[in-house]
């Protein structure tokens, strides 16, 4: 808390603050609350080879969720879906998951460039829900694939 303000001020590295800050002016959910909410299974701390760091938490109704953030250059070519909202729908109504056809990929790669070309910083939120844990299922290469691709973008 600002003592001057009285405002939230978030502590931590600019990727986290923003998101922080993010979730904060979309009027989401307390971040506290949200963060002391889940039973946390597994930590996956952040690697360099795998441009990201995940946690893996026990779902209230059964089975596990993986959450995962990282670079959105490395990790979007895990996703199976993606988050396309529609801007005159009613929430939540208007947030649908769509899988990741060619054209969304290619459309992805080009935002993704576009706002590197602008030294802007990416990072994208995934998940995938697992009944069992551990229970990741791994590709050819020994990578997880993901469900969901969410893409942030910070200045």
């Amino acid at each position: 808390m600002d003592p001057e303000s009285g405002e939230v001020v978030f502590v931590g590295s600019e990727t986290e603050t923003a998101l922080l800050q993010f979730a904060k002016e979309l009027e989401w959910r307390d971040f506290k609350e949200t963060r002391d909410a889940p039973i946390i299974v597994q930590v996956i701390s952040f690697s360099s080879g795998r441009m990201g760091m995940g946690v893996v938490i026990k779902l209230p109704e059964g089975g596990y969720r993986a959450y995962f953030k990282g670079a959105c250059e490395v990790l979007a070519t895990k996703s199976t879906s993606h988050i396309v909202i529609h801007q005159d729908g009613q929430y939540p109504d208007s947030i649908v998951a769509q899988r990741i056809d060619e054209l969304a990929q290619t459309n992805i790669g080009r935002t993704i460039v576009f706002h590197a070309n602008q030294t802007l910083r990416t990072t994208t939120i995934y998940y995938r829900d697992f009944p069992s844990w551990p229970g990741m299922r791994f590709d050819d290469q020994g990578d997880v694939r993901f469900f969901l691709f969410v893409p942030i973008f910070f200045s």
